[in-house]
């Protein structure tokens, strides 16, 4: 699997995005409550795996 590219707040061109999808991008908070909050159909986060690896990078 290929590592993902973090970059910086300050490294990322905001203007090329539409302000509802940074302010998304960059909720401060649970995206999970966020979702739950702004939508009348129910979300929910559902396990599809768990077990041992050794950790990326990005963990």
């Amino acid at each position: 699997m290929k590592e993902p590219v973090w970059r910086e707040l300050k490294q990322w061109p905001l203007h090329s995005l539409p302000s509802q999808v940074s302010d998304w991008l960059l909720e401060p908070g649970s995206l999970t409550r966020r979702m739950k909050e702004s939508f009348q159909a129910p979300f929910g986060v559902q396990l599809i795996e768990q077990g041992l690896a050794k950790p990326t990078l990005a963990d």
